[in-house]
């Protein structure tokens, strides 16, 4: 669910910066990438196999 969520905020962004919406499509980068830091952040907590 993460990964979808962070491919759409990015695929967003690039419709923004293609409209040349460049504050937009950068916030919606950063959403992105938030979203996958804190997937590697939660999946880290996991105990191993």
């Amino acid at each position: 669910v993460m990964h979808t969520l962070s491919v759409s905020l990015n695929k967003i962004g690039d419709l923004k910066f293609y409209d040349g919406d460049l504050v937009a499509a950068k916030k919606y980068y950063a959403q992105a990438l938030d979203v996958r830091r804190n997937a590697v952040k939660d999946q880290s907590k996991m105990p191993s196999q």
